[in-house]
Parts: structure tokens; sequence; C-alpha cells
């Protein structure tokens, strides 16, 4: 069959970049679908989005990311 699950993140923080403190936040989401082919063999597809913003100029970024996989259970 077939399987859907999802993901939701919030992250905040500060980091120390060369001697200045990075204040960051980070949302995250993603979807994930998966298809069982055989009792020991799977696939799946997913989805994952994430946005950083940050005080410190070019450290803000989007990031979208496409996972495929396909798994064996011995």
């Amino acid at each position: 069959g077939y399987g859907l699950s999802s993901s939701f993140g919030y992250e905040s923080g500060d980091e120390d970049v060369w001697g200045t403190v990075d204040h960051f936040v980070r949302y995250s989401a993603g979807l994930n679908v998966t298809k069982r082919l055989s009792q020991k063999l799977s696939t799946a597809a997913g989805y994952n989005f994430l946005h950083r913003t940050s005080n410190i100029s070019g450290r803000n970024y989007a990031e979208n990311r496409l996972v495929l996989s396909v798994s064996y259970s011995f």
C-alpha cells in the first residue's frame, strides 16, 4: 500500500560567525509518499522546504529538496 507523512519544524538560535552573533530563524516543511512494492521492497518520494532568516547579510536562504529512495529489508 501507500503511506503519507509530513513534517514541520521551527528553530531559533544564535551562532558565532567570525566573532559576530548570527541570530537566525529556520522554518521547514516536508511531505513524503511511500509505496510498498513487496514485503521487503519499497520506494519513497519526498519534498522538503526550508527557509532561514538571519541578522547577517548574505546568510538568508531558501532550500527546496526533492528526495527519491528505494529501500530493501533483509
